[in-house]
């Protein structure tokens, strides 16, 4: 065992040590009771490790900067076997199908959620990956991850939502509580649909707007009371995000092992302040949106309330026009099959964006992208976001839905 490093002035046995660090041997210890704190120590010295009373938090620094909490709650191998499937609620129905959780699929090593009946759109189907897990201020991911949509390759999606009691296996959202969904799509991350085991790794600041960086690519992400999840245990349920009404074989999976898979609780620092490129809350029924940069990336922001959606554009974007009408016009514009695939059209303001961007996917045909909201003024928006070459079809249009 290493050397600890102890307040040892209260015991009478004498410390032989010039240093004064001990070992556990020498002390005979069995256990270690730390003082409580209400604070991190000032100026933290690497390798320190203490107790937050005020939190219920043991933390450490490994280097004198960082600071991590460590986390009693079950490592993500010890609920490898849990097949039991779980669903969050993203939208406004459910159609009371679970996916089917399958281990060792697509390949030795991997667990996947698997629709093999008709699932709820606006759900995000899955397992979970932790129960309670004590969340800090930062959370950072490392994973090996793989999707597939039956019907084309920018369906195709993995999703992450960090959620409590209140609102898992839930068929109504409760807004009353906290609440976090992160999608990614596999022609986004530069993925072919169907691969797995691919790399996807970052972080996530759980501020307003919240801070995040992954690699390959960033997800889009809706939230509710985002700033109440730090210090609180919560449910990480991961899976594919159903968005359309039928049963195409979709499936997301990860790949197991600490070596693949695992999470850090890291406290982190300042929010970030985000530069206002376009303010486009005018243009849209009681809510706050802005085309803004931050941590390096140019992103659709829509607030309304505690509630936000975040859609990336890409890290340099130049806004060629925008245009609003009030029309009736329907999501099938973008997206054929979405729901029904006969999505009736709708009285809506209609805001069109046109941007030129360099954000990647797998599937770009041009730097020309078009950012759609379809604002139905009932506080439900359509927001849809793709290369304006491609025809809405078999290369649909990314769709987020924001309420």
């Amino acid at each position: 065992m290493p050397d600890i490093v102890l307040d040892y002035h209260r015991l009478k046995t004498p410390i032989d040590h010039p240093d004064k660090s001990v070992t556990a041997t020498k002390l005979n210890l069995d256990y270690m009771i730390l003082n409580p704190r209400t604070a991190d120590p000032s100026p933290l010295q690497k390798g320190m490790i203490w107790f937050r009373g005020d939190l219920g938090q043991l933390r450490y620094t490994p280097d004198g900067s960082t600071v991590y909490v460590i986390d009693p709650a079950p490592v993500v191998d010890k609920s490898w076997s849990d097949t039991t499937g779980h669903y969050f609620n993203t939208g406004a129905t459910y159609w009371n199908a679970l996916p089917a959780i399958q281990l060792d699929q697509p390949a030795t090593g991997h667990k996947r959620s698997f629709e093999d009946t008709q699932t709820g759109y606006d759900y995000i189907h899955g397992w979970l990956l932790k129960r309670n897990a004590m969340l800090s201020t930062r959370l950072d991911i490392v994973a090996k991850v793989g999707a597939y949509h039956g019907y084309d390759a920018t369906r195709a999606n993995l999703s992450l939502a960090i959620i409590d009691d209140n609102n898992l296996d839930k068929t109504s959202r409760n807004n009353s509580y906290p609440w976090l969904r992160m999608r990614w799509n596999m022609s986004t991350l530069g993925y072919s649909n169907g691969s797995y085991g691919q790399p996807l790794s970052g972080y996530i600041v759980f501020t307003d707007p919240p801070s995040y960086s992954f690699s390959p690519a960033n997800p889009g992400l809706s939230y509710n009371l985002i700033t109440s999840i730090p210090n609180k245990r919560w449910h990480l349920l991961y899976g594919y995000e159903d968005v359309w009404a039928a049963d195409w074989d979709q499936w997301a999976s990860l790949q197991r092992g600490i070596a693949n898979t695992y999470f850090r609780y890291r406290v982190a620092t300042k929010p970030p302040v985000p530069e206002i490129l376009l303010d486009l809350s005018k243009d849209v029924t009681d809510a706050e949106a802005y085309i803004a940069k931050w941590d390096g990336e140019v992103r659709l922001w829509v607030k309304r309330g505690e509630r936000g959606l975040i859609v990336p554009l890409g890290k340099n974007v130049r806004i060629v026009s925008k245009v609003k009408t009030t029309r009736s016009t329907s999501i099938n514009l973008f997206e054929k099959i979405l729901r029904s695939g006969r999505e009736p059209e709708r009285r809506c303001n209609y805001i069109e964006i046109i941007i030129g961007t360099d954000r990647m996917d797998l599937h770009k045909v041009s730097n020309t992208w078009r950012l759609a909201i379809l604002d139905h003024g009932d506080g439900y928006m359509d927001v849809v976001l793709g290369d304006m070459r491609w025809d809405g079809d078999k290369l649909g249009y990314y769709v987020h839905g924001f309420s």
